[in-house]
């Protein structure tokens, strides 16, 4: 009997956002952010962890190519990025690394979902559904734009090495994080849609689902309502949500709504059955099930740990 090889189980990188991951040159927050140069000796440590290994990440990340070539795959898809392309990839999708080019430079950002909430930024969600694409979402910059681009990067790496001395450290580094994605999000409306990927019938349908799902998760949780605009019965959707993602269609959802009651949690004075109700449950008691459910603690625990907001604060 010819015996078959077991297929290398994806790892989660959970945490790994700061000095102690060992990766040389990276410049971190905590573990909420982080910047790295890519060179020979950074791209030769992370082919020998991840050339045979699919990972999942807990963060997202940005990946922009100033110099080379960068093959791999996200989840089931593969892509190749060259010199000037700029690459979003969300938490939670397999990625696969099958070859870095000798001498390819990569300037990597990643970031939690924590670090984007405390941004509290309006309208950013609308800046980054391009995270939530079912295909890697590419972007081809011309020279200069990633001349310019370049020029944030090094102006965030700067900030975050004096974030704790300057006085306005932490906000500097907010501030040029956030100058970085919307320049990045600008460049991508003014390019179109940047490289196409290939995108298959499955990809386009969950792509479909997750627009449909950032606009109307509130009010809708049944999926027959997203199965009957999307013309596919609720059995095919759930199938092909969980094939190309790894997510049920109901995590998908459940994940958008947490996101939310976080928001609400954290920057609103809003009372717990006030954000129960506009979150669509019933009463209080289900929400906090919900809650604890999704993160292991109850809505008021999780506000008790945030510093009090002010007092002439208004949502």
């Amino acid at each position: 009997m010819t015996s078959r090889t077991a297929r290398p189980r994806s790892m989660l990188l959970r945490n790994g956002l700061s000095e102690r991951s060992g990766i040389p040159g990276m410049r971190s927050v905590g573990d909420e952010l982080a910047v790295i140069r890519g060179d020979n000796r950074v791209n030769s440590m992370v082919q020998e962890r991840f050339e045979s290994t699919g990972f999942r990440s807990d963060f997202f990340t940005v990946a922009m190519v100033r110099v080379g070539t960068i093959v791999g795959r996200l989840d089931h898809q593969s892509f190749q990025l060259n010199s000037g392309d700029i690459a979003l990839s969300p938490p939670q999708r397999i990625k696969h690394l099958v070859g870095i080019e000798k001498d390819t430079e990569i300037w990597v950002i990643c970031f939690t979902v924590d670090f984007l909430r405390r941004l509290k930024l309006r309208g950013l969600s609308e800046h980054m559904s391009i995270f939530a694409a079912a295909n890697l979402p590419v972007i081809h910059l011309n020279e200069e734009q990633l001349t310019a681009l370049c020029g944030v990067f090094e102006r965030l790496e700067g900030h975050i090495d004096r974030v704790w001395t300057h006085s306005y450290g932490m906000e500097l580094v907010k501030n040029t994080f956030v100058e970085f994605l919307l320049e990045t999000a600008h460049y991508g409306t003014c390019n179109g849609e940047g490289i196409p990927q290939p995108v298959g019938r499955k990809e386009e349908l969950v792509a479909g689902f997750t627009e449909l799902a950032t606009r109307h998760h509130l009010k809708q949780r049944n999926l027959s309502f997203y199965s009957e605009h999307l013309f596919v019965t609720t059995k095919h959707l759930s199938e092909t949500v969980k094939e190309v993602t790894g997510r049920t269609a109901g995590q998908v959802l459940d994940g958008l709504l947490l996101v939310e009651s976080q928001r609400l949690l954290d920057e609103t004075n809003l009372m717990i059955s006030e954000v129960a109700f506009q979150m669509g449950f019933a009463d209080p008691s289900q929400f906090s099930k919900f809650f604890h459910r999704m993160t292991g603690t109850s809505p008021r625990a999780h506000r008790q740990s945030l510093p009090p907001l002010p007092v002439a604060f208004h949502p």
